[in-house]
């Protein structure tokens, strides 16, 4: 086989094996390392009012009783590298 060939088929499987370990690697729509990691806003996927890793929530949309409570009694906390809603202490 000549070097090219060689070449090509090299970048195909480590682009075959990128793939796959990419989606494994996917972060979860929840997880958390610690509090600053969690959002409340509305969902860019699915556009409805979510909390979750930041990296999935746009905060400039707000739902505020969802996010807070009606009164303003609720927060969310990274527990368990889960992002959560948890009454404010």
């Amino acid at each position: 086989m000549n070097k090219i060939a060689l070449i090509i088929i090299f970048l195909v499987i480590f682009v075959l094996i990128f793939s796959f370990f990419k989606e494994k690697l996917k972060i979860s729509k929840n997880f958390c390392n610690i509090d600053e990691d969690c959002a409340c806003g509305v969902d860019k996927e699915t556009n409805q009012c979510a909390f979750g890793n930041k990296n999935y929530i746009d905060t400039s949309k707000q739902c505020p009783d969802f996010c807070e409570g009606f009164a303003g009694i609720y927060t969310i906390k990274c527990v368990n590298n889960t992002c959560v809603q948890v009454l404010r202490q």
